[in-house]
Formats: structure tokens, sequence, C-alpha cells
């Protein structure tokens, strides 16, 4: 039977530990700010109109709209996109579905003073798989949730912090053609142990 030195061993333990603990996952944490049309670290605008907040999430853009006005406010989805450091993306929402992509997507009248929450998925990451006679959709990430590796993790770092992402949320009332869009900075990508929880909508103040 070989025998080792103690100092060995620990030295031989030490290194399989820090190797374990380099190849673990890590999430990522972005911190968001829009920069247009004000500059908001809780991602809301108001003015005398409509309120809107957004959370951006790893595989969607989820906001909310309240129209304040006596009138209904109409946005027409096949208007509606939004980009990733300048390259645009089609989208499709929630009452959409992530199985009618090409469809034409029918328009929603917000209500006076009613509110409506949603969200946006880019159609270039829906993914489809068969199974059978099943077909399943796998949404794709927009921003990158976890990784294990420290290279890999500075690369995603590295990639994602300054990244400008632009929604283009035009609308109407009482037939009037209102061009919107809100511009957003990734300031810094944060690595963290434990999975985050979910990223809501800011409650309105």
């Amino acid at each position: 039977m070989v025998s080792f030195p103690k100092a060995t061993f620990f030295i031989v333990l030490t290194f399989a530990v820090i190797s374990l603990i380099s190849c673990t996952n890590k999430f990522f944490q972005y911190q968001v700010t829009m920069t247009h049309p004000v500059k908001s670290k809780v991602l809301e605008y108001e003015n005398d109109t409509f309120y809107i907040s957004f959370a951006i999430r790893y595989q969607s853009i989820k906001f909310l709209i309240l129209n304040k006005l006596y009138d209904g406010m109409k946005i027409n989805w096949d208007e509606v996109s939004f980009s990733i450091n300048g390259k645009a993306q089609r989208a499709v929402h929630k009452e959409t579905g992530v199985l009618k992509v090409n469809d034409v997507q029918p328009p929603t009248t917000i209500p006076p003073k009613s509110t409506l929450e949603d969200f946006l998925i880019p159609t270039s990451s829906l993914h489809y798989a068969t199974n059978s006679s099943n077909t399943y959709t796998i949404v794709g990430y927009i921003l990158p949730y976890e990784e294990s590796g420290k290279s890999k993790q500075q690369a995603v770092i590295n990639r994602f912090k300054g990244t400008r992402i632009t929604v283009f949320l035009p609308f109407y009332l009482g037939g009037i053609y209102h061009s919107k869009y809100y511009d957003f900075m990734i300031d810094d990508v944060i690595l963290i142990k434990n999975k985050p929880d979910p990223i809501e909508l800011p409650a309105r103040r």
C-alpha cells in the first residue's frame, strides 16, 4: 500500500475543492437602467396620458400600462418590436402565444382608466421540438441565466455589460398614431450563488 505525506494529501484535497467550486454553476443578475424617455432605475415612465413600467427578464420583457384617459388606447402588436444593441427583433406577446409566431396579431384596446399587463418574446428565441405526435415550444434566453466556469462566466459579463435594449411600443389614441420607444442599459452583470427570484414589475408609487 502506497502512503502519501499528510501535507501532500491536504494539497490534493484543497485543489479538488477549489476545482469543484470554480466549476459550480452561478447565476447572473442584471442591473438595468431606463435611459429614455427618462432616466429611471425602477424602469418606469409616466405622463398625463399613461403610466408604464418594465421588468427585463431572462426570457422576456414584461410590462404594465395604465391608460389614464377616458378614451381607449389601442396597441397594434405587429408594429411592436425591440432591439438588442441595434439588432431588431420581431416580438410576440402573451395573448398571441408562442405557437402562432407567423400569424397576424390582433390589436388590443386598453379601456379607459384600465391597465394591461403583458410581455414580449422575440421570435428568434423560439425553437420547436417534436416527440411522437406532439410539438413542444422551447423559449430561449434573451439574457443568459447561469453558467459554470470562471472564464465562461466572465465572458458573459464582458459581453452583456453595457448592452442597450430598445422597446418600440407605439399606440393609437382616437385614431391618432403615437410613436413611443424606451431605451434600457445594462449597467452591470453580477454573479450570485443562489437561484434568483422571478423579476417582477415594480409596484406603482
